[in-house]
């Protein structure tokens, strides 16, 4: 639903359930970056009261500025990598391993 309430049906307890969560609006989200051959550029989405998902795509060159969805829409720049180092994909193996897995949490 687009208030962000889910409806749902339970067939253990045989009964619909309703969920109702907050639709709080994003006011700013992204940039994103992609790449395409040479050329780089950044997808933002910004919304007000007036106008929702207002979705901006641009070109960009050495850094992007990125607005934090707070109240004080705090700015800030990040400089673009063009090349990433890689790190050693193959290590060797120990002589003895053990690992230990606990989804619970209760190790």
């Amino acid at each position: 639903m687009s208030d962000g309430s889910l409806l749902g049906y339970s067939a253990k307890t045989n009964e619909w359930l309703y969920f109702s969560y907050p639709n709080i609006r994003v006011e700013n989200d992204g940039p994103y970056v992609f790449i395409n051959g040479n050329t780089y550029s950044a997808l933002k989405v910004e919304s007000t009261e007036q106008v929702h998902n207002k979705v901006e795509r641009y070109t960009v060159k050495n850094e992007v500025r990125v607005t934090v969805d707070n109240e004080q829409k705090t700015q800030f720049d990040v400089l673009l990598k063009y090349v990433y180092p890689h790190s050693e994909l193959s290590f060797p193996s120990p002589e003895k391993l053990l690992a230990i897995s606990d989804i619970e949490g209760n190790f």
